[in-house]
């Protein structure tokens, strides 16, 4: 997702985990989200997605590629560490 969001295309995902985190913007809609196993609910951000217009640039500017990439070898690294105790 974080890929997909640095390289400006919006995401359809459910809501779960930091999905809404990594979603929340204060100036773009990054993407839609629905229910967690919403069949129903996903079908209507699908339809959704359809009406929006995504041609403009996201603001994507709270995490660059670097910290993307930061961010994901700390967790990396937490996971490592924690499961050697």
């Amino acid at each position: 997702m974080l890929e997909a969001l640095s390289a400006g295309t919006p995401v359809l995902s459910s809501r779960v985990g930091a999905v809404p985190e990594m979603l929340c913007s204060k100036h773009n809609i990054l993407g839609l989200m629905a229910e967690p196993n919403d069949v129903g609910d996903f079908a209507s951000i699908i339809e959704q997605g359809m009406t929006i217009d995504w041609q403009r640039p996201l603001n994507f500017d709270w995490m660059s590629w670097q910290e993307s990439a930061d961010s994901i070898a700390e967790v990396l690294t937490n996971v490592a560490n924690s499961s050697r105790k």
